[in-house]
C-alpha cells in the first residue's frame, strides 16, 4: 500500500480515500487521509475528513485531535468541524463549540436552515442535562427552541 500510495497525487489520494468511504471501507480510506495529509499537513480540509473518518472507525481521541487542530489553524472555515468537536466535548466546553458553529453557519450564504435549527436543538438539549444547573439555563433552553422553530417551523427536530 505505502509503495502505491507514494505514486499518487494528494488529488489521487483523496479521491481514492473518498471512494473507499462511500464503500464504508473507512479502515482503507484512513490510510489514504493519512498519506495525502502527510503530503498536506496544514491542509484542514483533510484533516476534517480524516477526522470524520476516524469517528466512524470509533477512534474519538484520534478525531477530537484532529478537530483541534484543524480548528486551532482555520477557526472561520467550515462549521462542521465545531459541530462534530461540540458532540465530542462535554458541558460548557461542547456549548462554546455549538455556538461557534452556530454563529460560522448563520454567516454562511445560502442560509442552511435546517442545520442551522438542528445546531439551536442540540443546545437545547446541552443546557436541558449537563449544563441544567447553569443560573440562566431555562432562558437559554427557550431562547435557542424559538430560534430552532423560527428557522425550521414544521421540522420534526424543534
Amino acid at each position: 500500500m505505502t509503495s502505491v500510495a507514494t505514486t499518487f497525487t494528494s488529488e489521487q489520494l483523496l479521491t481514492k480515500a473518498a471512494e473507499f468511504v462511500e464503500q464504508c471501507h473507512y479502515d482503507i480510506a484512513q490510510k489514504f487521509y493519512l498519506r495525502a495529509l502527510e503530503m498536506n499537513p496544514k491542509d484542514t480540509n483533510i484533516m476534517d475528513a480524516l477526522a470524520d473518518t476516524y469517528l466512524q472507525l470509533d477512534a474519538v481521541d484520534e478525531a477530537v485531535l484532529l478537530l483541534e487542530k484543524s480548528i486551532s489553524l482555520a477557526p472561520n472555515s467550515g462549521p462542521a468541524k465545531w459541530l462534530s468537536l461540540a458532540q465530542l466535548k462535554r458541558g460548557q466546553d461542547s456549548a462554546s463549540c455549538y455556538e461557534r458553529g452556530i454563529a460560522l453557519l448563520s454567516n454562511m450564504q445560502p442560509l442552511q436552515p435546517i442545520a442551522l435549527a438542528s445546531a439551536h436543538c442540540c443546545l437545547v438539549e446541552l443546557y436541558m442535562t449537563d449544563l441544567c444547573d447553569e443560573e440562566n439555563a431555562e432562558q437559554l433552553c427557550e431562547n435557542h427552541l424559538a430560534r430552532a422553530l423560527e428557522l425550521h417551523p414544521n421540522g420534526f427536530e424543534p
